[in-house]
């Protein structure tokens, strides 16, 4: 959970929301040059060795890049580790700029990043470029709801699916199967074609592909589902035309004798299909026969360059149109298409789990729901100052990780349902003066929030870095202190437990990426553990957090080492 510390502006714990969307990052490119600049000077503001952490110093240097590091030196059973704390603050540029320059410029062997499962999606949307490239690779593919026999022009599931970009095994886009949607309702056989698929199981096979910058997700899913509904319009009167017979037609001596051929054509058609031997229950896809049968009579003799587009939505005539191909707009088809795959072109495994979240997050208590609502303001009023989004450097981390092929990326924060429900318990415990401390802890948070909403952006923008700074050496959140315990360090506990299980070459229990191939990523519930070197090199881990949380890492790491 990426918790905005901004204690200068009454907002300390008042991080994202549970149902926010990450946007864009936007910012961080911008700056390449200026980070160029900065390359040199990436500064270790504090060592946080065995025996001597307890002191953090943070480099005053304007330009430096405030970092603290942790070192354990190589024993007989431990491998030796690098680890660079870098502490940011979540509405800025700056921490974006600094997240990319310290990951490429370290190159890592693993990235933690303080973001949860329950928002990995949002983080990856953000990193896909203008046009969504998105790719399924189905073990089956169906047409739902056709009938039994054969339809006009011998038409059934298997000439259909033969014709359909969408094969078993082969990955295909969204616009691939918008595409195979338009190609079955140009057949003049259906009114409508939703598109659906089904996820193989939470543990199916996810991958990332980073290329140019940008993020293609690549989903194996069970089966791609092409549900079509029968062409049922009521006609009360005629056929209608809509051509130019002498430069459509291959042969044609008129429009009326153009006409005839046709309709001759489609009447054999229809005889031959099983929709005219009334066998059956048929009735719905008479108008459907009729109009297919018209369709392939006309595409029987035209030119090549041309198609024809039916339409029969004034409910008296069924019009024929013949348009060149390159005149053929996907907006004729947009209102009876329904692509749906939002669930299935996910990298979150819990999909039902957060929607259970966002339903409970309704019957919340008050307070809970006020929260929420402070943290969506919070971030509105200091986003459009600053014109920034929150997380950027989740971001940037995570796009320096993949352009440098780190081995592990981990997603290293408890889950903000998780978090929600954990302050719902603290509330029900009914401790005294709680619930009066949040609320004037909530009040507090307003009158800062619009005191903030006054000030210019590079008064906004000193304020957030000074307290960056100085959360990064005291931890001193000015919030009640069961919200800080729920918030600050229950947090700590699991962002640690998530880090030493990396050093130690053990599974954790954090979701993330693992580079296999390439430009690769595969994605996991679970992420396998490090590979630890048996040579004596050192490993090194980048962790980007929140700067409040880096005084309880650096005292739970001192703890660990003295224990070991």
């Amino acid at each position: 959970m990426n918790t905005v510390h901004r204690t200068c502006l009454g907002a300390s714990a008042l991080s994202a929301s549970p149902e926010r969307k990450c946007l864009g990052l936007s910012k961080a490119r911008k700056g390449r040059r200026r980070v160029e600049r900065r390359l040199a000077r990436v500064s270790r503001c504090a060592h946080a060795q065995h025996g001597d952490a307890s002191h953090v110093k943070v480099s005053r240097e304007p330009d430096a890049i405030p970092t603290v590091v942790l070192e354990r030196p190589k024993t007989s059973h431990t491998a030796g580790v690098k680890v660079i704390l870098l502490p940011t603050a979540h509405v800025s540029e700056r921490s974006a700029l600094d997240a990319d320059e310290v990951i490429r410029t370290n190159k890592p062997d693993a990235v933690l990043l303080e973001v949860c499962d329950e928002r990995v999606d949002g983080i990856i949307d953000r990193m896909k470029g203008v046009e969504n490239d998105d790719v399924v690779v189905p073990g089956a593919v169906h047409i739902v709801g056709m009938p039994a026999g054969v339809l006009p022009g011998g038409v059934d599931e298997v000439v259909l699916l033969s014709r359909l970009r969408t094969k078993v095994g082969k990955g295909v886009s969204l616009e691939d199967l918008k595409s195979d949607a338009e190609l079955l309702l140009r057949t003049g056989l259906f009114e409508s074609v939703i598109v659906r698929g089904r996820a193989e199981d939470e543990h199916g096979a996810r991958t990332v592909v980073w290329k140019e910058g940008k993020v293609t997700l690549v989903v194996s899913v069970a089966e791609i589902v092409f549900t079509v509904h029968p062409m049922g319009a009521e006609l009360t009167s005629d056929i209608r035309f809509k051509w130019n017979v002498y430069e459509n037609f291959v042969s044609a001596t008129s429009d009326a004798a153009a006409e005839v051929e046709v309709m001759r054509r489609a009447g054999e058609l229809v005889k031959v299909s099983d929709c005219a031997s009334g066998q059956g229950k048929m009735s719905a896809w008479q108008t459907a026969a009729l109009c297919a049968s018209l369709v392939i009579a006309v595409q029987e003799r035209l030119q090549s360059g041309y198609t024809v587009a039916l339409d029969v939505s004034d409910g008296e005539c069924i019009t024929l149109d013949v348009v060149p191909d390159v005149a053929l707009s996907t907006d004729r088809w947009f209102e009876r298409i329904d692509v749906s795959l939002q669930d299935v072109l996910s990298i979150s495994f819990i999909g039902e789990a957060a929607r259970a979240g966002a339903g409970a997050n309704k019957s919340s208590p008050l307070t809970v729901k006020i929260m929420n609502g402070m943290m969506t303001l919070a971030e509105s009023i200091i986003s459009n100052k600053l014109d920034a989004q929150d997380g950027g450097e989740i971001i940037a981390g995570l796009s320096a990780a993949f352009e440098s092929r780190t081995s592990r990326v981990y997603l290293a924060d408890s889950e903000v349902s998780k978090t929600m429900r954990s302050l719902e318990e603290k509330l029900h415990e009914h401790v005294p003066g709680m619930k009066r401390s949040l609320a004037r802890y909530i009040l507090g948070s307003i009158r800062s929030l619009i005191t903030s909403a006054f000030k210019t952006r590079k008064q906004l923008t000193t304020a957030i870095e000074t307290e960056r700074l100085t959360l990064m050496r005291s931890g001193e959140v000015s919030m009640p202190p069961h919200m800080r315990e729920v918030f600050i360090d229950e947090r700590d506990s699991v962002l640690f437990d998530c880090l030493w299980s990396v050093i130690e070459g053990k599974p954790t229990d954090r979701p993330g990426f693992y580079h296999s191939a390439s430009s690769t990523f595969e994605y996991a519930r679970r992420v396998p553990a490090l590979d630890l070197p048996a040579d004596g090199v050192s490993i090194t881990v980048v962790f980007v957090l929140g700067a409040a949380h880096v005084p309880g890492i650096v005292h739970r790491w001192n703890e660990a080492c003295s224990r070991d």
